[in-house]
This record gives C-alpha cells, sequence and structure tokens, in this order.
C-alpha cells in the first residue's frame, strides 16, 4: 500500500468496500491492528437498504459477489449489529469514513451514463470525486476570500458579480486540463512503443493508458471548487455554524455552480459536448431536478441586472448538451491553501493561533530564553496566528482575538449538526461530493458519533 509514490512522499490512496460484502467487518476493524494498511484511508459504502435495515432494527443480506447476476455466498446478518461495529471503530480509530452510495449515485449524472464506461466504482483518496474505473482525479480551486470587498469592515460584501465570472473561467481553465492530460498519455503511448519488450508484453500497459485516454476525452470529467471558505464568511462578518453562514454557503455553492454549468454548455456550443453526452440518458438524475429552484441575482451596478436561472440552464442544455460530464467538487485544499494562506476548502480555521519554539543559541540575532529544558538547551516560543487573523488584526487595529470573528467558530468550537447542515446545504449544488471532516473531543461518545453518522444520512450529505 506504500508502494506508489514520488519525489520521496508516498502516494495517496482509498479503500472503499461496500456494507454488503461479507468480509466487512474485518475490513471496518483493519486500523485496529497499527501495522496494517498503514498508508491508505479507508471508507465503508453503505446502500439505503443497509441503512433502512439499520433504523428498523432488521437483518440485510450480505453476499458475494455484492453486484453481480450470480450471487455465489448469500447470508442474513443483524444490521444493527454491523452498524454499531463500524461506529465503535470509527470512534476508537477515526475510522473508517462513510459513504452513502445510493445518494450519490442518484446525485451523479456521470452515472446516467454507467453503460458507457462512467459508473461510479470509488472515490479519490480523500472521497470528494466519485470516479468510475480508468478516469481521472482533475482538481482546481478557486480562493473564496478574494471576493470578499472590504473585509473585516462593516461594509464588507461578497462580489457575486465577479466570483460567477471567474466561475466560468476556472470551467474552462478545468476543460483545457482535460487536453493537456490527453497529450501527456499520448507521449507515455509513444514511449511505450518505443520501449524494447516485445508487444506481448506491453500490450496490457497499452490497453490500460489506450482506455484512460478513451474515458478522458468521452466524458471530460472536471473538479471545479473552491476553497477559504471558513476565512471568506469571517471576513464578511459571519460565524460559520450560523443559519446565516449556512445561507451564504448556499448561495456561494450555487453561484458557483451555475457560473461553471453556464461555461460547460457554452463551451458545447463552440466546441461540442463530451462524445457520449444524451439528453434523455440524464433527464431524471436528481442533481438536475434542484436545477428549476436556482435564482443568482447579478449586479456590477449597471440598472437592468443579469438574473441567472437554473431553469433557463437546464433549456439551454437540453438542446446542445454540456462540455464535460461532471464538474464540481470540494477538495482538502491542504497544500492549496498553505499557498493562499488561508482556512482550507470548506472547513473552519481550525484555531486562531498556535504556539511553535524554536532551539536558539545566544549568537543568534535579537535571541531571547523563554524556557531551558530538562537538557538545558534554551528556546525561544512564538505565537503564531492564522494568516487572516493577522490580517483581521492589521485592519481592525484589534488585538484580542476573541474579539474576532473566529472566535467560537473554530473546528472544536462548532456545533456538530449545524456543521453537518452546512455540507449538506453546499452538498445540493456539488455533482462529485464534499471532503469534509468533524472534529470533536476526546470525551465524545459511541453514541454522539453514531447520531452524527445518522445526522449526515438523513441529512442527505454524500459521506462524511
Amino acid at each position: 500500500i506504500r508502494e506508489v509514490g514520488q519525489g520521496g512522499r508516498r502516494g495517496a490512496l482509498m479503500l472503499t468496500l461496500n456494507v454488503h460484502h461479507p468480509e466487512v467487518l474485518q475490513f471496518a476493524t483493519v486500523k485496529n491492528d497499527l501495522t496494517k494498511v498503514t498508508g491508505a484511508n479507508i471508507s465503508i459504502r453503505l446502500t439505503d437498504e443497509f441503512l433502512k435495515a439499520v433504523v428498523n432494527g432488521e437483518e440485510y443480506e450480505q453476499r458475494w459477489p455484492v453486484e453481480a447476476a450470480e450471487i455465489k455466498i448469500r447470508k442474513k446478518t443483524d444490521a444493527r449489529a454491523v452498524w454499531k461495529e463500524i461506529i465503535k471503530n470509527a470512534h476508537a480509530m477515526a475510522e473508517p469514513g462513510l459513504l452513502f452510495w445510493d445518494n450519490i449515485l442518484r446525485n451523479s449524472p456521470a452515472d446516467c451514463y454507467a453503460d458507457f464506461g462512467f459508473a461510479t466504482v470509488s472515490t479519490n483518496p480523500c472521497s470528494e470525486l466519485p470516479l468510475s474505473a480508468l478516469d481521472s482525479c482533475r482538481l482546481l480551486l478557486i480562493n473564496l476570500y478574494t471576493y470578499v470587498k472590504n473585509p473585516f469592515e462593516k461594509n464588507a460584501f461578497f462580489d457575486f458579480e465577479e466570483f460567477f465570472h471567474d466561475a466560468k473561467i476556472a470551467q474552462r481553465l478545468m476543460d483545457n486540463l482535460v487536453d493537456l492530460e490527453v497529450e501527456c498519455i499520448d507521449r507515455i503511448l509513444l514511449k511505450i512503443a518505443a520501449d524494447p519488450e516485445s508487444e506481448e508484453l506491453k500490450a496490457r500497459e497499452t490497453n490500460t493508458f489506450k482506455r484512460i485516454r478513451e474515458n478522458c476525452l468521452n466524458g471530460r470529467r472536471t473538479g471545479t471548487g473552491i476553497t477559504a471558505l471558513g476565512d471568506a464568511l469571517a471576513a464578511l462578518g459571519i460565524k460559520y455554524d450560523s443559519n446565516e453562514g449556512l445561507d451564504m454557503t448556499e448561495k456561494i455553492y450555487m453561484a458557483l455552480k451555475l457560473g461553471a454549468y453556464e461555461s460547460s454548455i457554452d463551451m458545447a456550443e463552440e466546441l461540442g459536448p463530451f462524445p457520449v453526452w444524451n439528453h434523455k440518458l440524464e433527464k431524471d438524475c436528481e442533481f438536475f431536478k434542484r436545477f428549476k429552484d436556482d435564482r443568482l441575482v447579478l449586479s456590477d451596478g449597471t440598472f437592468t441586472p443579469r438574473i441567472v436561472l437554473g431553469s433557463d440552464l437546464l433549456k439551454r442544455m437540453k438542446k446542445v448538451g454540456r462540455r464535460n460530464i461532471a464538474l464540481l467538487t470540494s477538495a482538502p485544499a491542504g497544500t492549496v491553501s498553505i499557498l493562499t494562506q488561508t482556512t482550507s476548502g470548506i472547513e473552519p480555521l481550525f484555531m486562531i493561533f498556535y504556539f511553535r519554539k524554536k532551539k536558539g543559541n545566544h549568537n543568534d540575532e535579537n535571541f531571547r530564553v523563554d524556557y531551558t529544558d530538562a537538557n538545558g538547551d534554551q528556546w525561544m516560543e512564538f505565537k503564531v496566528y492564522h494568516p487572516k487573523v493577522y490580517e483581521w488584526m492589521r485592519i481592525t487595529g484589534e488585538t484580542d482575538e476573541t474579539k474576532s470573528p473566529w472566535h467560537g467558530s473554530c473546528a472544536n468550537d462548532l456545533d456538530w449538526k449545524q456543521r453537518v447542515y452546512l455540507q449538506a446545504r453546499a452538498n445540493k449544488h456539488v455533482d462529485h461530493a464534499i471532503s469534509s471532516t468533524l472534529n470533536l473531543p476526546n470525551s465524545v461518545t459511541v453514541d454522539k458519533v453514531a447520531e452524527i453518522y445518522e445526522t449526515a444520512w438523513t441529512a442527505e450529505c454524500k459521506g462524511i
């Protein structure tokens, strides 16, 4: 599991298993042995069939193969007993994560094309991109903080006009990324063809990359998303888990969706839709059914603001299609957010400040001794603020972090139900999924973890 890597870093990996598999409990408990599966995340794909059996206190069927015309193994098992074991391990080890599989499939435009090879089989390592076999995880992030004008001031506002415009550009960039990927695959195929091994020996590798290339072009899947939601809300003076925070989050995600989809429809008119597009196949997709309620008012200071209606996009898409089979996601954005110096993805700020220490000596400029350890080594200690907290201090002149808009809104402060509902509100406007983590105190009970997971399912999240 730790063999794949690049530049000294191991590759990321997600392992998932369907809850109907007869060995699901062995999978759920695998991380109790700290020597096993040390280089991967694990999640269980839960079906509505299983979850309804849990609610009703019934047995459910375990089978193998899980999805096949001919089932070789069948047995009935107490659904609640399996559920309790999953929850117990999630409480102890923070894994397995849960994927609400039927909700993913119901809301997946790509799965409308399952017969063309786009049936979702698992997810990328952080679960924000449910993927079909041999498809690619392509990600691009828009920094929400940059669209807050007059941040941390009383007249702060989110510039939806600019954000919508840039979402359209971002989607076009993402579509270009598909073509860049094809160029790379073509170079790989040329390299394989020039290798000295026999054609028989090279056939497997050649066929794999040809299929990757075919999926790449047939679907043109993208992963346009956001980062810095936590900082954007704070800069607007909105508490992350407040009802106002949930409303603003949904409006931002709706604007992202409408902008990206309008761009993909525009590209379909200019360049053609993804090759396997067929309106009849996707007309009943739950994700598209919600478009009719979407309405975004954009104003650039003119007397006639533009109104973007989801129903209008549906009419255009029915006529010309769209360029990309599925468009949107929310990734963890860890490395990118270090570069943007913002909160990560959809997540709240983890903490307003933390302490770092540096071992020093008296020859260092401005050296001071904050404490001496048991070995006699001397250390300087620094209070490090989150970059946007420092920006808030600079703009407002305030130094008391308890007066900051993040106070009471960090990862460990949040009302967990509101946190789940925020994810669900955003989820309505995402055709892939959202990578998201809840932080809980050590004192949390197993029953509370169960309640959180149950709430995520009933709120129609795709995973947690």
